[in-house]
């Protein structure tokens, strides 16, 4: 996989302004280009992230829902045309807008597109449920699934899990990896 494009929250709505909208597309025309070239099965798209990585996202579920849409559907489409797998990751921290497999879960089934997929990933599962069973990936199908990243973490303070500095190599950190993979074989991944 290619790993990631961040996209803003404004993308596509009457907040953008053209001259942000065209650097960013052609950022991820670029990427798309490049995960072909690659050869990479998909690239990773994020949810809007707030740029200081602190403030929390606001606003109702179906706010946020709506949001992801917008900006989710019109990147697989633009994808699309070059052949670019999207697989959209969930980042559980507060700053980001889509923070847990329920949320990604209802974007992919409401747009049904082919080349749109989930990336899961065990410390941005953790950080949205502070539960590292990852029992709720059983919502999950296999094919629902593009990439699968595999990574432990640190032991922090509840107040400093969001920062992605805690990542550390499987079986150094106190994420149960055998549950994650448990529940990818579950789902038949």
């Amino acid at each position: 996989n290619l790993n990631a494009v961040y996209p803003y929250e404004e993308l596509f709505s009457s907040q953008d302004t053209p001259k942000r909208q065209k650097r960013f597309l052609d950022d991820f025309y670029l990427a798309c280009e490049l995960a072909q070239l690659t050869g990479a099965k998909a690239l990773v798209l994020c949810p809007p992230l707030k740029a200081d990585r602190r403030t929390p996202f606001e606003g109702s579920i179906q706010a946020l829902h709506e949001m992801n849409l917008r900006i989710v559907s019109r990147l697989a489409r633009e994808a699309e045309r070059s052949g670019t797998k999207l697989g959209f990751e969930i980042v559980g921290a507060r700053y980001s807008a889509c923070r847990d497999l329920a949320a990604a879960k209802a974007i992919l089934d409401e747009l049904g597109l082919e080349n749109l997929g989930l990336t899961v990933d065990t410390y941005n599962l953790y950080m949205g449920t502070l539960d590292s069973s990852f029992s709720d990936m059983a919502i999950l199908r296999a094919e629902d699934i593009l990439i699968a990243h595999i990574n432990d973490a640190d032991y922090v303070p509840l107040e400093q899990v969001g920062d992605q500095s805690h990542r550390c190599f499987p079986g150094k950190g106190f994420l149960d990896m055998d549950a994650y993979l448990r529940s990818l074989l579950c789902i038949g991944y």
